[in-house]
């Protein structure tokens, strides 16, 4: 019994535990695609810390399945693949953008229109996850 009271007060001192993130989403949001097309969220990560980490994933309640993908050009020809991880140096900073890095948005489980925005998740190799909204735009207002 003294073993619970004393646990329970440190709980109470302590308080609940929250990561304390360095990094930083900036400019999210997702090119628009009528219909039930894949779409392609883009943003800039920034790592302000003194150690390096990696986006291994990601995740939106908006869509069935979202990947981490890059675009290569290789002999004139783009082509997109997935990519397993993205490295986010130490005080350095990752642009997602067209014609690089992007999130693969597939499968959106609703009609989605310019103007909304949808919930995003990024999943850390510590297992941290940064939640953060990205706004729905049409192409042209890249």
């Amino acid at each position: 019994m003294l073993k619970r009271i004393v646990f329970t007060c440190f709980l109470v001192a302590v308080g609940p535990v929250h990561a304390d993130s360095t990094l930083v989403i900036a400019n999210a949001w997702i090119r628009h695609v009528p219909g039930n097309h894949p779409m392609a969220g883009y943003f800039v990560l920034e790592n302000n810390g003194s150690g390096d980490r990696s986006l291994v994933g990601a995740s939106s309640p908006a869509f069935d399945d979202v990947r981490l993908h890059r675009t290569n050009e290789e002999n004139g020809m783009a082509s997109m693949a997935p990519v397993e991880s993205v490295a986010i140096p130490a005080h350095g900073r990752v642009a997602f953008q067209p014609g690089g890095y992007h999130l693969m948005m597939m499968h959106p489980r609703q009609e989605l229109q310019p103007g909304d925005s949808v919930a995003v998740t990024l999943h850390l190799d510590n297992g941290e996850d940064l939640k953060t909204s990205f706004a729905i735009k049409p192409p042209w207002q890249e």
